[in-house]
């Protein structure tokens, strides 16, 4: 975990200026159990990077690659002191509220994300900067958005597949094979005495 005091050393250390990065396109993948995660690139420079987060993240779940790339959050901003300039990769899971049945997502204003939902994420509510809008493989759909935004969403169950019924055959009981050993025995008694007398 990074802490604040770590901010201000860098700040201290580092005689660079801070420099905004680029606003990066981020992507929200929600999965079939809800769960959103949040992946973007940013072009950093050499010196102290400040990234805005499109979503508030989890605690304990943001990562940057390269490793070698230092930061610490505060809020919604995120401080990136790179080595060099690089193209670096920030994944966290998304603080989503559960709110009853339904599931909410909040984007943070002025961001820009595109939103990739599983086949069985139903949107409740569309938000009004929806900028595009398209289907995926899979029957999933992915909505670009600009924030702020509230998006508001829930999981279907998943369908079983139904099945035809099968219809057991019955099996054979003893007294049923007996009866049916004693009819056909029975027959061919007769069939013999019929013969005996027509000769």
């Amino acid at each position: 975990m990074r802490y604040y005091p770590a901010l201000v050393l860098l700040l201290l250390l580092v005689p660079q200026v801070l420099v905004a990065a680029p606003t990066a396109r981020a992507v929200v993948s929600i999965g079939e159990d809800g769960v959103a995660v949040v992946r973007m690139e940013v072009q950093l420079v050499e010196g102290l990077n400040e990234v805005p987060l499109p979503v508030e993240p989890v605690e304990l779940t943001l990562e940057v690659v390269p490793a070698e790339v230092t930061w610490v959050r505060d809020g919604l901003t995120l401080y990136l002191l790179s080595p060099r300039n690089l193209t670096a990769t920030v994944t966290y899971v998304a603080n989503v509220t559960p709110v009853g049945g339904t599931l909410v997502l909040r984007v943070a204003d002025g961001a820009r994300v595109r939103l990739e939902l599983h086949s069985r994420v139903v949107l409740l509510s569309v938000p009004e900067s929806v900028l595009n809008y398209e289907k995926l493989q899979g029957g999933g759909v992915a909505v670009e958005l600009l924030g702020p935004a509230t998006v508001e969403y829930t999981v279907t169950p998943e369908t079983a597949t139904p099945t035809s019924p099968t219809t057991p055959t019955p099996a054979a009981t003893p007294a049923a094979t007996w009866v049916a050993v004693v009819a056909v025995a029975v027959v061919a008694i007769a069939l013999v005495l019929l013969t005996r007398r027509r000769s």
